[in-house]
């Protein structure tokens, strides 16, 4: 893949825009199968929430960090209904960005994007099991991977 490695192990870097002081061959870059980590947020009315909160659901979490995803967050959550709940994440201290769309979840404190090594804008997968799926810029690395869960059929 071409952002990130889908994977059901501990695989190749999913790494986009690794944080400073990280290159991709170290091992505190995640990886497709690692846990997810857990970083305190607020919500969009404010209160406080953790991570490992919005992964307590049943299905995937897409994480959108940076306002501007938050149109591709809706969209491919609409798309896998049922499959997918997708939070846009982005930091600040407000949940409006200006003038742009409110963040459902707000990294006040920058623990989110420091946990995931995330400095650019990026889509983070979250398996039901709170492992790391991928890590990417791209949707349709997105969409391919739940379309692959979606459709796969066990051999008898």
């Amino acid at each position: 893949m071409r952002g990130g490695q889908a994977s059901g192990e501990r695989g190749g870097v999913i790494g986009v825009g690794v944080g400073e002081g990280r290159t991709p061959g170290d091992a505190a870059v995640l990886r497709p199968g690692d846990r997810a980590p857990d970083a305190p947020c607020l919500d969009a009315s404010g209160r406080p929430v953790r991570l490992f909160q919005v992964y307590a659901d049943p299905r995937f979490t897409l994480l959108g960090f940076g306002a501007e995803l938050a149109d591709t967050v809706g969209k491919l959550a609409v798309e896998h209904d049922g499959l997918l709940q997708g939070f846009t994440v982005d930091g600040g201290t407000s949940g409006a960005v200006a003038s742009g769309p409110v963040a459902d979840l707000l990294d006040h404190e920058g623990h989110a994007r420091r946990a995931y090594g995330v400095t650019d804008p990026a889509l983070v997968l979250v398996r039901p099991d709170n492992h790391l799926a991928l890590l990417t810029r791209d949707p349709a690395e997105v969409t391919a991977y739940l379309t692959r869960i979606a459709t796969f059929t066990p051999e008898e």
